[in-house]
């Protein structure tokens, strides 16, 4: 059946009250008509995606905007943006430079004397019983830790109601506290910092102050003793790391291991670092 009317805005300067005009099914749908809309094809002409004004406003009124008045909805002349970029150097461009080929790599070794490390302590609760939990490799509970002679140790303890201790012997007694260059005893909340003396015993603990199944090892070797780097558990996971120069390892440098490497992976090629300050991660080069 052929129908003749017009389909458009009943505003402009031709419309007469005569006219037919194709009706609606609702007010916006009579009020908005013919209005500016986006189209998206795919390469064989097909319509993936359409959007027209009418979509808009109803977006907005989903994302809890208010839409009574499209006026003040629709008169400022800027709008917020957020496109795909690195804000910071977007914002500080003048504190970042370009490298062509990329970061000089810096070789990591074994350990070596005065490497700092940092290990986050929490809690684990297995309903019936804690433990500690050390980051890395945040699994183990109650895990025996290697120490080295002569490194510094952060422990980021946040350990409410089980008092984080180091001893010599695994017991609540604080008669046996091991306080030989350890910054604080008894800590719940807050950093311990443990220098490893020459003369340390070969084995110390830690522990709850209240809890004697909360406990752990320290294992204490000589510097000399590890000649090897295992990456996986000296490196990655770890929240900082810090030569022996005193060079901080920062995000952005570009690594190789020297030495006895393990695992095999990372025995040849190049890695970005990544996470420093939260959990070391190292992404490959390539």
């Amino acid at each position: 059946q052929k129908l003749s009317a017009y389909y458009g805005r009943k505003s402009s300067k031709a419309y007469t009250t005569s006219d037919v005009y194709v009706p609606e099914v609702s007010s916006d749908r009579e009020n908005y008509k013919l209005e500016p809309g986006t189209v998206i094809k795919d390469d064989l002409d097909n319509t993936i995606f359409y959007k027209d004004y009418i979509d808009y406003i109803n977006q907005i009124k989903a994302l809890g905007g208010n839409v009574d008045n499209h006026s003040i909805l629709n008169k400022q002349e800027f709008y917020a943006w957020a496109p795909h970029i690195h804000w910071d150097k977007f914002y500080n461009f003048r504190e970042y430079y370009w490298m062509t080929y990329g970061p000089l790599t810096v070789s990591v070794t074994g350990q070596q004397e005065n490497v700092q490390s940092t290990y986050t302590v929490e809690i684990k609760n297995n309903v019936d019983s804690y433990a500690y939990l050390f980051t890395p490799d945040g699994l183990t509970q109650n895990p025996s830790l290697k120490l080295y002679r002569g490194q510094t140790y952060n422990f980021d303890i946040s350990t409410q109601g089980l008092p984080f201790t180091i001893k010599t012997v695994r017991s609540l007694s604080s008669d046996y506290l091991y306080n030989d260059g350890v910054s604080a005893q008894n800590v719940e909340s807050g950093t311990v910092i443990f220098p490893v003396p020459i003369n340390a015993p070969d084995l110390l603990y830690y522990g709850s102050a209240n809890d004697i199944n909360v406990f752990g090892e320290f294992k204490i070797y000589n510097i000399s003793e590890n000649t090897s780097i295992n990456v996986d558990a000296d490196f990655i996971g770890k929240k900082t790391y810090i030569f022996e120069d005193g060079t901080k390892l920062s995000n952005g440098m570009k690594v190789n291991f020297r030495g006895n490497v393990t695992p095999d992976k990372y025995k040849t090629d190049e890695w970005y670092v990544e996470g420093v300050g939260n959990e070391i991660k190292l992404v490959h080069e390539k």
